[in-house]
């Protein structure tokens, strides 16, 4: 489950998108001034029960917080292809090296949001995940603990309120059930309409067989 996502230009934050509330939109911003936005490399920070996963790339940084469970394939998966729909969205540098802080979330926000939905919930985003760690090697890339970027003496605390991350799962199922109660309604349907043609054909090919094809037999009657 991905709570967290951040696209930014070293430690300004240019577009964000959370699942849940909590002290990490706080957290982020400290990890981002530890990392150098020049030196390309993937990097993970385990606190507890989370994992800080980030990709930089040619001056931005993309970052994906995760709880401790979530297979490390799938936020790298999802970091590339965010970053892959960022620069699709911004194609011109400019917009992104010049822009201050947050002000992308209006332009890139939703697609942010849709991604980060899409690889929290769909099955399919672990064979996604997949095929990117056999493309890159994300199995090298070391889980370390966070206090190792943090200045001596900077101690932190993760929290996360599971409310809003609750009721956006209770959304998705509720989307999914509808879109299962339609299909099972759309199936019953023709099976009704199916059977009330049988029975239709059936009644006049006994009619047919009584009277005739022309009716003349019962037109006599």
């Amino acid at each position: 489950m991905i709570i967290y996502a951040v696209v930014a230009r070293g430690a300004t934050i240019l577009a964000d998108h959370a699942t849940a509330s909590g002290n990490f939109t706080t957290i982020a911003p400290m990890i981002l001034e530890k990392v150098n936005p020049s030196h390309n490399e993937k990097r993970s920070y385990a606190y507890n029960e989370y994992v800080f996963h980030y990709m930089v790339e040619d001056g931005l940084i993309f970052m994906a917080m995760t709880d401790k469970d979530t297979k490390k394939r799938i936020p790298f998966a999802f970091l590339a292809d965010v970053s892959q729909n960022f620069h699709a969205e911004i194609p011109n540098p400019r917009q992104w090296q010049t822009a201050q802080a947050y002000e992308l979330n209006d332009r890139f926000g939703r697609r942010l949001a849709e991604r980060t939905d899409f690889f929290s919930n769909n099955p399919s985003a672990d064979k996604i995940g997949h095929l990117q760690a056999q493309i890159e090697d994300v199995k090298g890339v070391m889980v370390e603990n966070i206090e190792k970027v943090l200045e001596r003496g900077e101690r932190i605390e993760v929290l996360v309120d599971r409310t809003d991350q609750l009721n956006s799962q209770a959304q998705v199922f509720q989307k999914r059930s509808t879109q299962l109660k339609r299909a099972m309604w759309w199936q019953n349907m023709k099976m009704q309409l199916l059977l009330g043609f049988v029975c239709i054909l059936i009644i006049f090919i006994i009619i047919w067989a009584a009277c005739g094809i022309s009716f003349q037999r019962c037109k006599k009657k």
